[in-house]
């Protein structure tokens, strides 16, 4: 009896060594030729297929789902009217080309493609602050459902979006700030976009210590033949720093100014309380003036 179960005990554990090592070799294999098959790395054409869209009809324009993901604000600069935001465009749209091989037979379901290797939306931000250039890189890899055939692109990106500031109530004011995508060159009988989600993805974002998002929406709009991706996010700012040092300081002033009076009027500490309290207001006003645009 225990000589039996000492051969059991040694010669399981190499059986299913052997039949695991069996299963990743043949998923090893599928996934290298899916990953030829998608990038079109054995094909003597393969620079220029990353640069044709993937549909079956040319008369057709190929339709894509975008929506913008928000990890971050970055600050809002009011005096330069630009606000910093750390995102990510999530983008996806079918691969309507049929080339690649049938995954119902497979072990894989999704193949993970170098950007450079295959077609990819070139989208730009247009209202950018610094440079306007496309939406993703190298870095990012692009991710193929081998049963659905649908293709999913998740790019980061670090924006620097002009945004008109409006200061009528600072510091109680309520910022607008929209994010304007478009497709480069490829107007709607090519490419059309269509929103993944009428709101902003908010599920990983970090929540900022001096605005709080009030709401965000999103929506498309055609001009010029192009369809545009108009993201806007309302913003408020917290208060309580800003109440602390200006609007307390503000009304404790105006408080004391009023005392002046009840000073005897020959008194020469009258004139010198009362000068004492105008450069209290000038140091204010020069501190809000740092916050304050000058529009």
């Amino acid at each position: 009896m225990n000589t039996a179960l000492l051969w059991l005990m040694s010669v399981v554990p190499v059986v299913l060594m052997q039949s695991s090592s069996t299963t990743w070799d043949k998923i090893k294999a599928e996934y290298v030729s899916l990953y030829d098959a998608y990038s079109h790395a054995s094909s003597p054409d393969s620079s220029t297929y990353h640069t044709i869209v993937p549909r079956s009809d040319a008369t057709v324009p190929l339709p894509v789902s975008v929506r913008f993901e928000l990890f971050s604000i970055g600050g809002f600069d009011a005096v330069d009217g630009a606000l910093n935001l750390i995102g990510s465009l999530n983008m996806s749209w079918k691969d309507e080309t049929g080339n690649f091989p049938n995954s119902k037979t497979h072990e894989v379901d999704t193949v993970i493609v170098d950007y450079s290797s295959v077609w990819t939306p070139v989208i730009v931000m247009v209202n950018s602050a610094d440079s306007v250039s496309r939406v993703g890189d190298s870095t990012y890899k692009v991710r193929f459902n081998l049963r659905t055939a649908e293709v999913n692109w998740k790019p980061r990106m670090i924006a620097k979006v002009a945004c008109e500031p409006d200061m009528t109530y600072f510091p109680f004011d309520q910022q607008n700030c929209e994010l304007s995508f478009t497709t480069w060159f490829q107007n709607r009988s090519i490419l059309t976009l269509t929103l993944g989600s009428s709101e902003w993805n908010l599920d990983n974002y970090d929540v900022n210590g001096v605005w709080e998002i009030e709401e965000t929406t999103a929506e498309i709009s055609e001009v010029g033949g192009y369809d545009y991706a108009m993201f806007t996010i309302k913003f408020n700012r917290n208060l309580m720093y800003f109440v602390i040092n200006l609007v307390f300081p503000v009304l404790l002033l105006s408080l004391l100014s009023g005392f002046v009076f009840i000073l005897p009027a020959a008194s020469g500490e009258r004139v010198g309380f009362g000068i004492t309290c105008f450069l209290s207001f000038m140091v204010l006003l020069q501190t809000i003036m740092i916050y304050m645009p000058q529009t």
